[in-house]
């Protein structure tokens, strides 16, 4: 049985129609829990550096910048830059402790390039949150790498998902399609046989 006549069959192409329609949803789908998933892991990431940042807040409070700077070594020696950045500028935008060198532009939270704010020590794209103390900025960050790790996996899943069912779709096509075409067959064997003059010939019975 030609591959060709496989192919040819109405329950291929109902499959391959299946197979579009399955494509779209799925994209749409696909990029809409991607982009979900995004936002929620980027939300976490910002509420962790508002609840550092009000920490901070109370240790400026109480021990003022010597506090705060003493606090910011502390946990510079005890964390990993290339996870989570924290430094504090003078009003003159002198760094003071931390990587950061370079004062940032913006109050508030924002994605941006680590690189530029640390002349080159750190590279990625960080979420960071600058909040004024007095005269001096307090700029806290995490980095946005694991995200986007998380984000390639879901991804290959995605189009690991996507393959296997566009396969199976196609598998069950051509068995539809395999069954249709063998039963078309049966009939036109039956057909000759009676044209020939046997009026015994009858179609096989299945289930």
């Amino acid at each position: 049985m030609r591959l060709g006549n496989l192919t040819a069959g109405q329950p291929f192409k109902a499959a391959l129609r299946v197979i579009v329609i399955f494509l779209v949803i799925h994209s749409v789908a696909g990029a809409s829990l991607m982009q979900a998933m995004r936002n929620s892991f980027e939300e976490e990431l910002k509420a962790e550096t508002e609840t550092e940042m009000i920490l901070f807040s109370d240790i400026y409070d109480r021990d003022g910048t010597a506090g705060l700077v003493d606090i910011l070594k502390q946990m510079e020696r005890a964390i990993d830059p290339s996870e989570r950045v924290a430094g504090l500028l003078d009003q003159n935008g002198l760094s003071l402790t931390g990587p950061i060198s370079v004062l940032p532009d913006f109050i508030g939270i924002e994605k941006r390039e680590i690189q530029v704010l640390t002349a080159g020590r750190l590279g990625g794209r960080y979420i960071l949150n600058v909040r004024k103390f007095g005269t001096e900025t307090l700029v806290l960050g995490r980095n946005g790498a694991p995200i986007e790790r998380a984000m390639g996996r879901l991804s290959i899943g995605l189009v690991i998902f996507g393959l296997t069912l566009i396969l199976a779709i196609l598998g069950l096509g051509l068995w539809a399609s395999r069954t249709s075409f063998r039963r078309l067959e049966d009939m036109e064997t039956a057909l000759r046989k009676v044209a020939e003059g046997d009026m015994a010939a009858r179609l096989p019975v299945r289930a």
